[in-house]
């Protein structure tokens, strides 16, 4: 499926020379109703590398649509795909770190998860691994790990301070054997991806037979993106695709995966990062929450919280 609809870009003065028009990822259709409007100016584009961090809400968003065909939400038109890739390329985030260990707490329920549908130990991949705190995770219970990362700064992190076996790149870029890996992981990651039905399809050929794969994101049609609107914490700059369970299970089926369950996804993160988070909501509620974490270290304390994520389990079919 052809992704750039070129005869949609011209490039001009302006924001148009930043962005590129795309089909959409499932069906191919150019037909779409728009959700929100791009809130990006010329100066979000020349800060850009400021915007692609992991720990701080980027400010703006390009354009939303809808697919009108198969229910996609998407953005479009988007920042350029070779503007992308050195931008997650540039991405350090020391904040990251310092929620480690209740980052910790996610990835081993994560991995727990992955186990009840994969119970045999074996080549575990992570696509989009950060700096591998999942990965460590999972090499001390038994797996054989290996990761792919665009971010410099992470790959050598993981490499230096975990001894993990990390590329830098994407999927694309690094030659891996065909039929090797009993499960892979993608955290957080297929929201960022240019062409995410590409990316399934190859790492399908990467997986043994009856290999699992394991990814989460954030569910478009949650009840909390309903109740913010514009204001939902996880529409921002890096992410370009809006999944539904119905639109990722639909995506998954057409790059011949058999969807086994979807479940809510809960993570574990600090009080303090969940009330430093809530400012791109609510300014004033971020202004009662604050003084109140601060007593007695309780910003420190670990929370369980639902935030309108979902995790989705799925088995390569032949």
């Amino acid at each position: 499926m052809a992704l750039y609809q070129g005869s949609g870009f011209k490039k001009e003065d302006g924001l148009n020379c930043y962005l590129e028009h795309v089909v959409c990822n499932i069906c191919g259709s150019q037909d779409y109703e728009v959700l929100f409007r791009s809130t990006l100016n010329e100066d979000d584009f020349r800060q850009s590398l400021a915007q692609y961090s992991i720990s701080q809400k980027s400010p703006g968003c390009g354009q939303i649509v809808r697919c009108k065909h198969c229910g996609l939400a998407y953005v479009n038109p988007r920042e350029k795909h070779c503007d992308m890739i050195d931008n997650y390329a540039m991405v350090k985030d020391e904040e990251y770190l310092k929620e480690s260990k209740s980052r910790d707490i996610t990835f081993l329920r994560g991995l727990r998860f992955l186990e009840r549908y994969c119970p045999q130990k074996g080549n575990l991949l992570d696509v989009g691994c950060f700096v591998g705190l999942f990965l460590r995770l999972a090499r001390d219970h038994g797996w054989s790990v290996q990761g792919i990362e665009p971010s410099r700064w992470a790959v050598q992190y993981a490499k230096e301070e975990l001894n993990l076996n990390v590329s830098q790149g994407a999927l694309e870029d690094i030659r891996l054997e065909d039929g090797y890996f009993n499960a892979a992981t993608m955290w957080d990651v297929i929201e960022h991806l240019p062409d995410p039905q590409s990316t399934l399809s190859l790492l399908h050929r990467k997986l043994k037979k009856d290999g699992v794969l394991l990814l989460n994101t954030f569910n478009y049609d949650s009840i909390f993106r309903k109740m913010c609107g514009r204001k939902y914490w996880f529409i921002e700059r890096m992410h370009i695709y809006y999944f539904s369970p119905q639109t990722l299970a639909k995506m998954l089926m057409a790059c011949n995966y058999e969807v086994l369950k979807i479940i809510p996804h809960f993570k574990t993160l600090s009080l303090g990062y969940y009330v430093a988070r809530l400012k791109d909501v609510s300014g004033v509620l971020t202004s009662l929450m604050k003084p109140v974490s601060s007593l007695f270290g309780l910003s420190k304390r670990n929370i369980t919280a639902y935030a309108g994520q979902m995790t989705v389990i799925a088995r390569k079919k032949q």
